[in-house]
């Protein structure tokens, strides 16, 4: 799954805290996309579970990259 962080409703944090708590989405790698770039809010992610982090303005190479790592990503 790939989320934003700021979103109407629900950030991004809070969704994937969301999937992450409920045992029959848990597995489902979520990656964050956000031009929020201080390391607070990366540290934040990996608090909610998130799998991975990526900042915008990135590249279509970039995400790929990432969404790949976490499609070869061993499950717990």
């Amino acid at each position: 799954m790939v989320t934003d962080v700021v979103m109407p409703g629900m950030s991004g944090f809070e969704l994937c805290r969301f999937i992450k708590t409920n045992p029959t989405s848990q597995k489902v790698p979520i990656l964050i996309c956000s031009s929020k770039n201080q390391a607070i809010h990366r540290l934040w992610a990996k608090k909610q579970a998130a799998d991975a982090y990526i900042i915008k303005l990135y590249t279509p190479e970039q995400l790929l990259n990432v969404i790949q790592s976490l499609a070869h990503k061993p499950t717990n």
